[in-house]
């Protein structure tokens, strides 16, 4: 097994106050279970949706709010047009916003969209034609590409999709398990070409990938723990790594699990316990962005349940310590996502209503407050590993002749990237995978090197195209 170590850029920062986004007298307000998200970030807009009804009645709707910076500020709380909701969950791409949930009176799975930032929504609309009992959907979006899993007859996974933002959909109840084992909550994540899943089957937590938009499937039930009695699974993958967590009790008590694939899910690693407390933990969530995985948890070390959170600044290969989020008592169903600088984590979860928090993250060398850089700082490339293209920005806190250079395994030069003096500021530099004589290089192990003046700093980059 080959393990990777990488670098994050992202070195420190702090959680702002927590924030009550819902809940009164008149309204009952419920999060959703863990398999999917009901908080979705992009760039300064964040997005969140939850089971919103009347405290007088059992038929609620998709509550909906969104903020346009960074989480600062939250629209009126909107209800998402609907017939009955339980268990919403959502995703964001480009200005497009997807919501779906299963309807509780008729046993169906819904769809809703707006594609103006959440600002309007149209009609509902009804993904599966049966009305059978199906429940706990989850849903990934990327570029036009929606995609779609749920539990659904019998207890067989479900699948479908959209090529074109939601307003058509490919399949009818495509069954993506088989008739040996029965399956529950399925969780799902995607990137680029790439659709990943993972749900529980046979006391397995088992995992299965697409890696053509969904249109064929490569694994049935490839089991990532046999470990028995998990459940509550939750994925997400960023470039070439999938990462999984869920809860089991292998140890005598429910805790905290991770496992991940670095190679689109072809090879997995270990089983690995994330919470290390006699005290029960339950419903995780799980974000991630470049080098950054971060996990959120319902926990109850200290007698009741709260909302706690860890990160790895590594792809995974190491984590920080258990970091208390709420203080309330009473916290539920938590749910995370993460973006860039400058807030990178936000939280969501119920406690007598909706609540909020988010983490503001400092970039290493650059004061508060300037763009210019204080230290010389070499960040690690996006995508890593690459397929075509990679991205490499570089700080500079002072004019001075710079070069920045493409190396292989063996020390030759590849390709020379920067030459030059350079002006104080942060830099921004792009490879093609190709050398300098045009030429476009083979798949592997590469490292680029900035050098300025004394300082000198090396990372390695992984070309697999």
């Amino acid at each position: 097994m080959i393990v990777f170590l990488f670098f994050s850029y992202y070195l420190f920062g702090q959680w702002g106050p927590e924030c009550k986004i819902a809940g009164s007298t008149t309204y009952a307000d419920y999060g959703s279970y863990n398999n999917g998200w009901t908080i979705a970030v992009k760039d300064s807009f964040v997005h969140m949706v939850w089971e919103h009804r009347p405290s007088t009645s059992s038929i609620g709707k998709p509550g909906y709010v969104h903020s346009t910076d960074y989480g600062s500020n939250f629209s009126l709380i909107k209800n998402v047009p609907a017939k009955d909701a339980h268990n919403p969950h959502i995703c964001v791409s480009d200005s497009f916003v997807h919501v779906v949930w299963p309807d509780k009176q008729v046993g169906t799975i819904y769809y809703n969209r707006s594609s103006d930032y959440g600002v309007s929504w149209g009609s509902d609309f009804r993904i599966t034609n049966d009305s059978n009992m199906f429940v706990s959907p989850s849903i990934c979006c990327g570029n036009s590409f929606v995609h779609i899993v749920w539990v659904g007859i019998s207890y067989y996974t479900y699948y479908n999709r959209s090529s074109d933002y939601g307003v058509s959909w490919d399949f009818d109840n495509f069954k993506l398990t088989n008739d040996s084992v029965l399956s529950f909550v399925s969780s799902i994540c995607c990137v680029d070409s790439f659709v990943h899943i993972v749900y529980l089957a046979s006391d397995m937590i088992c995992y299965n990938r697409s890696s053509d938009y969904g249109v064929s499937w490569d694994i049935d039930n490839f089991g990532i723990t046999d470990i028995s009695a998990p459940r509550s699974p939750s994925i997400c993958c960023i470039d070439s790594f999938v990462h999984v967590i869920w809860v089991d009790g292998r140890d005598g008590n429910p805790e905290i699990y991770y496992n991940r694939s670095s190679n689109y899910g072809v090879s997995w690693d270990f089983d690995f316990r994330l919470t290390n407390d006699l005290a029960g933990s339950e419903s995780p969530s799980i974000c991630c962005m470049d080098s950054a995985v971060n996990v959120v948890w319902v926990d109850e070390r200290d007698g009741n349940p709260e909302i706690y959170y860890k990160k790895s600044s590594d792809y995974g290969l190491s984590w920080s310590l258990d970091e208390r989020l709420t203080t309330s008592g009473k916290a539920d169903f938590p749910s995370i996502a993460c973006t860039k600088c400058p807030y990178d984590v936000h939280v969501m979860w119920t406690a007598s209503g909706i609540y909020y928090k988010r983490h503001k993250c400092e970039v290493a060398g650059v004061k508060e407050g300037t763009e210019l850089p204080t230290l010389f700082v070499l960040s690690q490339n996006h995508p890593n590993p690459c397929r075509e293209a990679t991205t490499i920005k570089y700080q500079l806190p002072k004019s001075i002749h710079t070069t920045l250079r493409i190396y292989n395994v063996t020390g030759q030069l590849v390709k020379t990237l920067v030459n030059e003096e350079k002006e104080s500021g942060n830099y921004t530099v792009t490879w093609d995978g190709k050398n300098n004589k045009g030429r476009t290089v083979t798949n592997g192990i590469y490292f680029y090197k900035l050098t300025a003046e004394d300082f000198t700093s090396a990372k390695k980059l992984f070309l697999m195209k």
